[in-house]
């Protein structure tokens, strides 16, 4: 379940992507999400769309793969807005040590020893990751919610995709699980050769609640210009999933950066 949101010409035109997560085989998943990074099918898309000037709003795995795209498309883009993602190397020299941390790590073991199965896990693993001020007054998803994200996990047959993709992220030799991940690692260290020079306006709005990823986003002040002088904010309260839990700071922040960088492009 991640978000991947592309504003086109502020509130005109918003497209948003759905995810692999509901699959009854690891084969479906895997060839979907190889299909996404290796064999370009998410810029064909944005080719045939013809999407331009774009706002994009990356969450989760919205990151790990919108970025790659917006890094081989960069004249596609006006503004990005970063929440709770990685762009991840492999190589801690460059990243830091604790830019793939102990929260993600436990999330990794957590889901490979069997922490979604079982009536209902989906729902309350969202519970608490979905957390936060936007969600009402006691800041937890309602029974409803809840409930309409368990849906699509019937029974954990369906669960293949929510298995396996926290196996999917590119993780150092070191990786605390015991199960590095090299693949994709190299590539992303391109890219980031594209983001040190990356000078358009870029938006971190990272959660103080998500101990996944909610510590990541010191990279991209150190590593990219475009940071340099944005409202960068911390969504207060938020788990994980910043687009519930933070929903409404989030919203208010992405029309504030967009308002405020309309004249700079």
């Amino acid at each position: 379940m991640f978000m991947l949101f592309l504003l086109y010409f502020y509130l005109h035109r918003n497209i948003s992507l759905a995810s692999y997560m509901k699959s009854d085989t690891v084969g479906t998943v895997l060839i979907g999400y190889w299909s996404l990074v290796n064999m370009n099918r998410l810029p064909q898309l944005w080719n045939h769309l013809n999407l331009d000037n774009l706002t994009a709003v990356f969450q989760d795995w919205g990151g790990i793969l919108g970025l790659r795209v917006a890094a081989r498309s960069p004249n596609r883009y006006k503004r990005l807005v970063l929440t709770n993602t990685v762009l991840p190397t492999c190589d801690k020299t460059y990243e830091g040590s604790n830019y793939i941390g102990p929260g993600f790590y436990n999330w990794k073991n957590f889901v490979r020893f069997g922490g979604l199965k079982g009536p209902g896990k989906i729902g309350k693993m969202m519970s608490r990751a979905a957390r936060g001020p936007s969600c009402g007054p006691d800041g937890n998803l309602s029974k409803e919610d809840i409930e309409g994200y368990q849906a699509p996990f019937p029974n954990d047959e369906y669960l293949a995709g929510a298995n396996i993709f926290p196996e999917l992220v590119p993780t150092p030799p070191d990786d605390a699980t015991g199960r590095p991940q090299p693949e994709g690692g190299e590539v992303n260290r391109a890219m980031w050769n594209v983001y040190e020079n990356w000078t358009k306006p870029v938006l971190l709005a990272f959660s103080d609640g998500d101990p996944v990823l909610g510590g990541a986003g010191y990279i991209w002040e150190k590593k990219c210009p475009g940071c340099k002088g944005q409202p960068h904010v911390t969504l207060k309260g938020a788990g994980h999933f910043s687009q519930d839990g933070g929903g409404n700071q989030l919203t208010k922040a992405v029309i504030n950066f967009i308002e405020r960088n309309q004249s700079k492009l």
